[in-house]
């Protein structure tokens, strides 16, 4: 077995099939297409696995070999092993951002960032609109949780009560906020 290395790993051609390049357990297996992904193949509960570590170059050599030892440990301690994508670890990282990345707590960090911009009936309609239509279905849910559907819930429960323009207030009110806390969250991971 060749032993992996950057220039190897660089090297690495494309051909007509799959193939791997490994080193002690840890392996590169090179696409056709010419992509390359991190692997390792391990036995959990008697079940072959395979662990995706993650894609070359976005994932360098250093960076799967220590995934690869964290994975190895988590094996040794009966845990199965898990690696996370990119997006997977900035949703785990939002879920750990002071007080949570929740609908409810990033709302509540926007009312208070835009205050000062609102008259005060505006600000007890919005108020409203959070606690009475929003919160009780979204507010605890992690912000990159989030999906279209849970939104478009909120909005036909106000439609089906007959009040069309707070439907409208309320995808408003909520494109606001998940907009904040998109910035929020990225500016939280990028410190």
């Amino acid at each position: 077995m060749a032993q992996l290395t950057d220039i190897a790993i660089r090297n690495a051609k494309p051909k007509e099939k799959p193939y791997k390049l490994s080193d002690a357990g840890l392996y590169l297996l090179v696409m056709p297409n010419g992509k390359r992904f991190f692997r390792w193949d391990f036995k959990f509960e008697g079940k072959r696995k395979t662990l995706a570590i993650g894609q070359y170059p976005d994932t360098s050599l250093k960076e799967a070999t220590a995934i690869l030892a964290k994975a190895k440990e988590q094996l040794a301690q009966g845990i199965a092993p898990k690696a996370m994508s990119n997006a997977g670890k900035r949703r785990e990282e939002a879920r750990q951002m002071e007080g949570g990345a929740t609908f409810e707590n990033i709302a509540f960090e926007w009312h208070k960032r835009f205050l000062d911009q609102w008259k005060p009936d505006s600000d007890e309609r919005i108020i409203s609109y959070l606690k009475k239509d929003i919160y009780s279905y979204i507010g605890k849910h992690q912000i990159a949780d989030i999906k279209a559907p849970d939104i478009l819930m909120v909005l036909r429960r106000a439609e089906s009560r007959g009040v069309l323009h707070t439907a409208h207030r309320l995808r408003t009110v909520i494109g606001q906020v998940m907009r904040y806390g998109v910035a929020a969250v990225v500016s939280e991971i990028r410190r």
